[in-house]
């Protein structure tokens, strides 16, 4: 999925997660030998228990070939405990159903964004990927993490999520609805590069996903968003 947000990524997304949940800091977590027991206990199983994410940067060397960089960043234990014993998925642990995960672009990388919550859902049949039919529903203040609705499980279980819409309900709650995969955008015609777009009651329409090598850009007072080339980093 391509979410094209915020463009210093860990400062922006670590704080607002932090001020929404009210839970100690990175920098509380690495000073000090907290005891798993002394975490607050989960108090909503449809907010994330622990969290991560991963950038990843690609850049052509002088002889042509593609050089790739990752980097990881992951909370030392888990920001809460989930009730009754149950285990949350730590870090970049895939488990399916619990695990959520989310593309970005910023500043020209690709970043990986994996939401982890103590409860499984379970919906009760498929999504339509070709009628890209709306997987998840989840609000927050700027960058949403709480599941409102899981309405169809993406096939084989795989919630790597595309954002198809977002909207403010609120002033400062926001809507982010995703789809399980989206269209590549098609460069070969007149309208190639309309990648997303902010409809007249201020929904932002996201219409497909630009090519590898692209990124979708929009201009502060513009209505339209367009496949461009990546800046390399």
């Amino acid at each position: 999925m391509q979410i094209y947000f915020f463009s210093y990524l860990c400062g922006v997304v670590c704080v607002s997660l932090l001020a929404v949940h009210a839970i100690p800091s990175f920098e509380d977590f690495l000073s000090s030998d907290q005891p798993w027991s002394s975490l607050p206990q989960c108090s909503r199983l449809n907010e994330p228990c622990d969290y991560a994410l991963k950038t990843i940067s690609q850049r052509r060397s002088p002889n042509g070939d593609v050089e790739r960089e990752e980097t990881l960043f992951e909370t030392i234990t888990e920001i809460c405990t989930c009730p009754d014993g149950v285990a949350c998925p730590r870090g970049w642990d895939n488990v399916p159903g619990k695990t959520i995960t989310r593309n970005l672009l910023s500043s020209g990388k690709r970043v990986e964004y994996k939401s982890n919550y103590c409860t499984e859902p379970s919906p009760d049949r498929i999504c339509n990927a070709e009628e890209e039919e709306v997987a998840v529903v989840m609000t927050g203040v700027m960058y949403p993490d709480v599941v409102e609705s899981v309405n169809c499980a993406c096939p084989n279980n795989d919630f790597n999520l595309q954002l198809k819409r977002a909207y403010y309900v609120s002033t400062f709650q926001i809507t982010h609805e995703f789809v399980c995969s989206m269209r590549t955008c098609n460069m070969n015609t007149s309208n190639r590069r309309v990648c997303k777009k902010i409809k007249k009651d201020q929904t932002t329409e996201y219409r497909c996903t630009c090519p590898e090598e692209y990124e979708c850009r929009m201009e502060p007072s513009a209505r339209k968003g367009y496949c461009e080339r990546r800046v390399e980093m």
